[in-house]
């Protein structure tokens, strides 16, 4: 339903308007410019009807200039009662879409709507289509020089215009999603489907249904059929997280429908022909799995046609800087030295996504302009990874952190019972700062 603005400063054209569009529009009126433009700076108006003469404070114009200048994306349409062409034109030029003359024809008004709303239906087609092809066209960023990653990256782009079945290995945290949506995004084909599934998350009594998709009555609660995550793949790539979390059983059905590329909603005896590229992914020993008969050779050979294993981040510490300066560009903050030694000799066991958290959480919580050794989770630096030359470095974040809890209370014994230590200790130490300082 179209949201129309009348502004003018007659009530019979209100009153004419409102007889001819309250059904099929949502009305609002206005007879000045403030109210005007308080009205389409809190509502979201599709089509404003602007009396070009009013016989106001402020001219038809003039409001016309105003609603422009503030960008506000209603179309105006002009109403006249003469036939000045020297206003209409200057009208049309500051933006109006065109005019309508006075007294307002009910046949005219129709024809003129119709326009309008197939207008709109293309300008709104139009901007879905845009953001679209921003989505698609926007490049995945994968930050690094370490050769490993380099090599996959290459061996990525070669696989272009291919779709063969891909098996992405590498611990959680590395970034196999990442790869996998490189690979999709660099097909010709930008409106090519991208259905990621994180297989370990997914209900086990509904994991059918959702993979595979249902017929109407398939179940109590199946109203109406529903496409699967394979059939919404068709034409395009489907990202299998953890395929190992399958059971056996469900892994029988997924290498029938790689072999057959054929699906069978429950509750039909229709197969449904699909063409898809599956990009599977594991943080599990695939060979050790199928020892332990939890993962079927067959399926396992199926989906490693091509087979990629991403590196721990611990492997390729070079690119730590590198993606420590990427994830901290949204802020003028910087890591201190300290920090970024106590990051170099942690072993990062959940790899770049903990990275990631652990620079977002410093951010929110780092009083300064720097992010220091308070701002980071005690984990960090208290982990075995961490070189006993960084002593010193955790000394001096005890001390910063007895400095200050010691500001927050009047006491050490209140001190040592919220840091939990003896009353000894916070003495000792508050020696030792006493003459640092």
């Amino acid at each position: 339903m179209l949201r129309v603005l009348i502004v003018d400063d007659e009530s019979i054209i209100h009153e004419t308007l409102k007889s001819y569009l309250g059904i099929t529009c949502t009305l609002f009126h206005a007879r000045s410019k403030m109210v005007t433009l308080e009205i389409l700076g809190n509502e979201k108006i599709d089509l404003v009807f602007l009396d070009i003469n009013l016989e106001q404070k402020h001219s038809g114009i003039e409001i016309l200039k105003a609603i422009k200048e503030k960008g506000y994306q209603s179309s105006v349409v002009m109403l006249t009662q003469s036939a000045d062409t020297k206003l209409i034109r200057e009208s049309l030029l500051i933006g109006a879409i065109d005019y309508l003359r006075k007294p307002i024809d009910r046949d005219e008004l129709t024809f003129f709507l119709t326009k309008i709303k197939i207008r709109k239906s293309l300008e709104d087609e139009n901007n879905h289509l845009r953001n679209k092809l921003s989505e698609v066209t926007q490049k995945t960023e994968i930050i690094g020089t370490n050769y490993a990653i380099q090599e996959i990256l290459t061996k990525v782009e070669r696989l272009k215009g291919h779709n063969s079945h891909i098996l992405i290995l590498g611990e959680s945290g590395t970034g196999k999603e990442l790869i996998a949506r490189r690979l999709n995004e660099q097909e010709k084909d930008l409106s090519r489907p991208f259905i990621a599934i994180n297989c370990a998350a997914l209900p086990k009594s509904l994991i059918e249904s959702i993979l595979f998709g249902y017929e109407t009555g398939a179940y109590t609660d199946a109203k109406e059929g529903r496409a699967g995550k394979f059939e919404l793949a068709d034409g395009g790539d489907i990202f299998l997280d953890e395929i190992t979390c399958l059971d056996i059983e469900l892994q029988s059905k997924l290498l029938r429908i790689l072999q057959e590329k054929e699906v069978e909603r429950i509750g039909s005896q229709k197969c449904r022909k699909v063409d898809f590229r599956v990009i599977a992914a594991t943080n599990e020993n695939p060979e050790k799995l199928i020892a332990e008969g939890k993962l079927r050779e067959d399926l396992y050979y199926r989906l490693n046609t091509i087979e990629f294993t991403l590196p721990a981040l611990r492997d390729r510490m070079e690119d730590l800087e590198a993606l420590i300066t990427y994830f901290m560009s949204d802020t003028k903050k910087l890591v201190s030295q300290e920090v970024m030694e106590i990051f170099r000799c942690y072993d990062w066991p959940g790899n770049i996504r903990e990275l990631k958290q652990v620079i977002e959480s410093a951010k929110i919580f780092s009083q300064t302009d720097e992010i220091r050794l308070l701002d980071i989770p005690p984990k960090i630096f208290k982990h075995e990874s961490v070189d006993q030359s960084l002593g010193s470095q955790v000394r001096k974040y005890e001390l910063e952190l007895i400095q200050r809890t010691m500001k927050t209370v009047k006491s050490m014994r209140e001190a040592a019972r919220i840091l939990g230590v003896s009353p000894a200790t916070i003495c000792n130490k508050m020696k030792e700062i006493d003459k640092i300082v």
